[in-house]
């Protein structure tokens, strides 16, 4: 995925959205999807993940941009969504944001849907490290079991070190403060482009306040699903 070094937060303005393409509107099932162009847009060749599956759901495939995922229709996420995906375990572990980019129903008896992901901000050593496990299962800590990605729900407020009841204000403050520290063209950590990308992605929400306010509720969901 590029990473658009463009936005200067020097400017004070506030960065554009990070959705390449509007979100699809639901059809009358109430499930999004987007056209068959916009489904097999990915580029990077999809390599098979045999037996791989997590706690939501089964691994059909995954490529170093993205991946499909099969889970039941009830527990589907909305197009738009955020969700961390991580790949082994142990010290060399992948850690990814990434967007839901499009869900559409699998079977005949629609119980069951794809959802299409894409991975925000991957550097070149992540892409190549995910090419490696997809091909392989191979990651450090990975034993025989099939459950070798887990799917969790990221608190964007932590990525600016504030609480869900930090105004937007606050917000777009800390936003403009952490994307000077850690913007490509200023650092020189490794790590920078995903760091900046992701606090582009977190920004994208929080700023809009419907966005905000749909990420909020599940978040506080799954907060006390976890409790």
């Amino acid at each position: 995925m590029r990473v658009d070094p463009g936005v200067n937060p020097a400017s004070g303005g506030d960065p554009p959205l990070r959705l390449d393409r509007p979100p699809p509107r639901p059809d009358a099932t109430g499930m999004t999807h987007e056209s068959p162009d916009q489904i097999h847009s990915r580029v990077e060749p999809r390599l098979e993940t045999t037996g791989m599956s997590c706690h939501a759901g089964r691994v059909l495939d995954m490529s170093g941009s993205g991946m499909r995922v099969l889970v039941p229709w009830k527990t589907a996420p909305r197009v738009g969504d955020v969700e961390t995906y991580v790949f082994g375990e142990g010290p060399e572990e992948i850690q990814l944001l990434a967007t839901v980019r499009w869900v559409r129903p699998a079977g005949r008896m629609h119980k069951r849907a794809e959802v299409g992901v894409e991975f925000v901000g991957i550097t070149p050593p992540k892409r190549d490290a995910l090419r490696r496990f997809a091909a392989t299962g191979v990651a450090s800590g990975l034993g025989d079991e099939t459950e070798r990605v887990r799917v969790e729900y990221p608190d964007l407020y932590k990525l600016f070190g504030l609480s869900p009841y930090a105004s937007q204000e606050d917000i777009r403050r800390a936003y403009h403060k952490l994307a000077k520290y850690c913007h490509p063209d200023r650092s020189q950590d490794p790590d920078a482009p995903t760091r900046f990308a992701e606090l582009q992605k977190a920004y994208s929400i929080l700023r809009d306040r419907e966005l905000r306010s749909r990420y909020d509720e599940r978040l506080a969901a799954e907060q006390r699903r976890a409790a």
